[in-house]
């Protein structure tokens, strides 16, 4: 749970430090559900912390054991968190059929909260790839279950990635509301890592504006770097 804790606030290096440790437990005990499923949690934090062969260790992992045993969720999450590893590091061609895998899972065992999450990370990874129209398309639904679920999970990070995408398709004025709404989400939700997100973001449109405010732009990308600092993301 520690593990889960730290990772999902943004706070790689402990994460690991559990993770990895959990995932020993849980062999010795011949738990294979929760091994592969600390082992994705252990593959996103190696990943946050720029760790790439050995988060893409820990995915493969957790998706060989997950598929082994069959279950639903697991299999769901440990195919996410590996669509979200490959994303991050672009490789799209590896991370859209896990995504794509992962939805589909999703759908079969009615597990919403999940597709939510893919949808988003499938968003951002689209989005990195410069896939743009599709990065949108994933984002779109991913709010707009979020707001039906009626979850903060995350959103801020998920609106902020919204944002790039307007940003890229030329749409300025619509960007940099959503980005402002992004770091109201995050801020509100108390979730520092996609708060960091969305700083980044909000600097980011406000210098593509016509007419920047150079004051925020630079508010905004120092508190990220500094939270994403303070955690080494």
């Amino acid at each position: 749970l520690l593990a889960r804790v730290h990772c999902l606030m943004g706070e790689p290096v402990a994460a690991i430090s559990y993770a990895t440790r959990s995932v020993k437990q849980m062999r010795g005990l011949g738990d294979i559900m929760e091994e592969a499923a600390v082992s994705g949690v252990l593959s996103f934090a190696h990943a946050q912390h720029g760790q790439f062969a050995e988060a893409i260790a820990a995915a493969d992992h957790g998706v060989e054991l997950a598929q082994e045993l069959g279950h639903l969720p697991t299999i769901a999450a440990c195919l996410m968190f590996r669509g979200v590893v490959n994303g991050w590091f672009g490789k799209l061609e590896n991370a859209e059929p896990d995504f794509e895998q992962a939805l589909y899972v999703c759908q079969k065992s009615g597990d919403v909260f999940r597709k939510y999450l893919t949808l988003g990370w499938q968003g951002e990874a689209r989005l990195i790839a410069g896939e743009i129209l599709a990065a949108r398309s994933s984002l779109e639904e991913c709010l707009a279950l979020g707001k039906t679920l009626g979850t903060f999970f995350h959103r801020g990070a998920f609106e902020a990635f919204l944002a790039m995408a307007m940003l890229a398709q030329g749409d300025v004025d619509a960007a940099l509301q959503t980005s402002e709404v992004a770091v109201v989400t995050a801020t509100e939700s108390s979730e520092t890592w996609p708060l960091s997100i969305a700083l980044r973001t909000q600097a980011e449109v406000q210098l593509a504006t016509t007419t920047p405010d150079l004051d925020i732009a630079k508010k905004s990308i120092s508190k990220a770097i500094k939270i994403q600092q303070k955690w080494q993301c």
